[in-house]
Order: C-alpha cells, then sequence, then structure tokens
C-alpha cells in the first residue's frame, strides 16, 4: 500500500449503483451481510430513509460507510428554530454497521480516518444533515473507525462459539440450558430448516403472538410484506427454522446468513409450550447447523435494556465466554441549530433520547421510526 497523499475522491452511491457499492464492498473485505447494498435497500422500501454508501478514497486506501440518509420533518415549535428548506439526518439500518476501511491498525489508518472524517463532515453540512446516529458492528470492533461520533458502550452481546467439535458445542452452556436441552428431548420435538416462502404464515403467526406478549414497541412488527421483500432481495442469505412438536409448528426464526456469521433476527414461540423451553431447543439446533455448515459464530445480540435484562441473561446462557461491546455513536454536525432546540425543551423530560426531535412525545411527525434510535 502507498502512502496516504492529497489525491482523494468521494463518491456517494445508492441502490440504483448497487454493482458499484458491491465492488467497494468487496474491497474493504465483505465483512457481513449489514454492508450489502441489498440490505439498506430492504430498510428504505420500508420507508426508513434512503440507503446511500459514502465513499472515501485515498491512493488505494479506502473507507466505506453506509447510512439512511432521512428527510426531518420537524414538530411544531422546532422547525422554525432552522433555516427554511429541506433538512436531514442520518441513522444506520436495523442492525448494525459504521465504517469499514482496507487498512490495519497504524498511522496510515489513523491518517486515513482524520481524512475520512473530515470530508464526510463536508458532506453532512452540504447536505443540511443535522445529526447522526451510528450502530457500531459489535464483532467488527469497527467502533474504532470513526472517534468523531464519541462511541459509546451501551451494551453487549452473545455469540455462539461455532469453531468447536460438534461434541463440545454445549461445553458453554449455562447448566439450566444443558438441562432444558436434556428435558426437552423427552418429548416428541423435531427441528427443521423450510423455505421461508412457503413457511411465512406460519412464521408470522408466532412471531405475532410472541411480540403481543412483550407488548414489543410498534417498530418491531415486521410484516408479510417484509419477509418476503427480505427474501426477494437477500435470496439464500435468508434461512428460516421451526421446531415441531409431533406435527405442530411451536417455534420459529429467522437467521441472517453471511460466512462467518450467523445472525438471530426474529423468533416467535407459541405460549403453550412455553415450559418445554422450545426456544432454546431452538437455538441450540441453528448452532448445530451453523456449525456443520462451515460458519463460525451464531450472534445472539444483546438484551432489551443492557446487561440486566431476562432477555440478555438467557441469551448469555449459550455463550458466557463469548461477549462483545455495542458502540453507538452520535454526532450533531449543526450545533447552533440543534442546541437551541435543546434549549427550548429544556424542561422536557426527554432522558438523553436523540435525535430529540424524533422522540415519541412529538405526535405529528410524519416519519416514524425514531423510537428506535434511544440509546
Amino acid at each position: 500500500m502507498n502512502p496516504l497523499t492529497d489525491n482523494e475522491s468521494v463518491h456517494v452511491v445508492d441502490y440504483d449503483s448497487r454493482e458499484e457499492w458491491s465492488e467497494y464492498i468487496r474491497i474493504v473485505g465483505d465483512k457481513d451481510i449489514f454492508y450489502a447494498p441489498e440490505y439498506g435497500h430492504l430498510y428504505e422500501k420500508r420507508g426508513e430513509g434512503k440507503a446511500c454508501l459514502f465513499v472515501y478514497r485515498n491512493n488505494g486506501a479506502m473507507v466505506c460507510y453506509p447510512f439512511l440518509i432521512r428527510r426531518i420533518d420537524f414538530p411544531q415549535g422546532l422547525g422554525e428554530l432552522a433555516p427554511e428548506g429541506e433538512w436531514f439526518d442520518i441513522t444506520t439500518s436495523y442492525g448494525y454497521g459504521g465504517p469499514l476501511c482496507n487498512l490495519a491498525a497504524g498511522e496510515d489508518k489513523d491518517s486515513l480516518i482524520a481524512k475520512f472524517e473530515r470530508r464526510f463532515g463536508e458532506f453532512c453540512r452540504e447536505r443540511r444533515i443535522l445529526t447522526e446516529f451510528v450502530r457500531f458492528h459489535p464483532l467488527l470492533d469497527n467502533h474504532r473507525n470513526y472517534p468523531g461520533v464519541k462511541p459509546t458502550n451501551i451494551r453487549s452481546t452473545i455469540c455462539v462459539d461455532l469453531r468447536v467439535p460438534e461434541a463440545a458445542l454445549t461445553s458453554h452452556y449455562c447448566s439450566d440450558h444443558r438441562r432444558a436441552l436434556r428435558k426437552i428431548n423427552e418429548h416428541p420435538v423435531s427441528f427443521r430448516q423450510v423455505d421461508p416462502l412457503d413457511r411465512v404464515d406460519v412464521f408470522l403467526r408466532l412471531y405475532r403472538e410472541t411480540m403481543g406478549g412483550l407488548q414489543a414497541n410498534d417498530y418491531y412488527y415486521f410484516n408479510e410484506e417484509f419477509c418476503l421483500e427480505s427474501c426477494r432481495l437477500l435470496g439464500d442469505q435468508v434461512a428460516m427454522f421451526e421446531v415441531l412438536y409431533e406435527d405442530e409448528p411451536i417455534c420459529s426464526a429467522t437467521v441472517w446468513l453471511h460466512k462467518p456469521y450467523m445472525h438471530g433476527f426474529l423468533l416467535g414461540w407459541d405460549k403453550q409450550y412455553k415450559k418445554l423451553n422450545p426456544t432454546k431447543y431452538l437455538i441450540h439446533n441453528i448452532a448445530l447447523w451453523g456449525l456443520r455448515n462451515g460458519y463460525d459464530f451464531l450472534h445472539l445480540g444483546g438484551g432489551y435494556a443492557g446487561n440486566d435484562d431476562p432477555l440478555y441473561h438467557f441469551k448469555k446462557g449459550f455463550g458466557s465466554n463469548n461477549e462483545y461491546d455495542y458502540y453507538v455513536g452520535k454526532k450533531v454536525h449543526f450545533p447552533e441549530i440543534y442546541d437551541r432546540m435543546k434549549e427550548r425543551l429544556a424542561n422536557q423530560a426527554f432522558d438523553d433520547f436523540f435525535p430529540i426531535y424524533r422522540h415519541p412525545h412529538f405526535d405529528n411527525v410524519l416519519y416514524d421510526s425514531r423510537k428506535r434510535d434511544a440509546i
């Protein structure tokens, strides 16, 4: 690799230039499914903004950063604090993201990141991008690629390590999970991979029942159109698995696939069979499937509210020695405007919600993906 020079360039591509997008991602290492143009487009079609890839190049060195750019419909009383015209903000698509680069750690990388940050900041000012929210990839440790957003570790995520002999897979499970697996095998249960297009109705029935029981945020009610579109765009990178009790499906999950990673995405179960622990049986058998098919990790994610909630401890039972830090980053590109908004809302209890103008308190905001951006 030649040293960095002033021979730099910036490109911003969208889904219409997906072949170019894919080639840029290939150059920086093709790390995971979240960086594919089809993945960003999936959420663009869901109405969450326009999927873009920002590319900074400098004499062979490169930084790639995917995001969704969203138009801001300011709540009443805040829009008047910004100059007239359209304003935008940036967020990561559901899941993980953040910048990737093709340099190893060292002085050249530090210089590359500094130059990327400067040019990306210019891009945001030119495009009237008020704020930016980044969900970094916990397995890639790429929060180090973007110190300018002040990455903050908000919780841990859990992986099942599949780089072990099959007989040793459960050695890092907690005793409660191992006991549950022994007991459920006393019942007429079975596990199978299914075609998502054929079984989406079964999956959604179980998933909606589960979300209703958990009183989940409306954002997490993914519908049939989204599931079918994910299969169309991502193809065999979407897998679906079921647990049957005799012939009755009682638990189902969808998983994103991109070697070496598997990512658990959505899961649902029949509450009548909850005492059987079908979710533990399902996750264990998905891990077995991944091990046998050449994957290194089954990433389960983390809890809803940090490292103290029951979901986190449930997942940790599958990988007590495979815990990863999950970072998010925030940046305000027009602090003079954003600070005025914060001052106007100083007496409101917004609990550090970011960005403040997308807080669910504002009922008249037209675009409603804001709830998921709290940290």
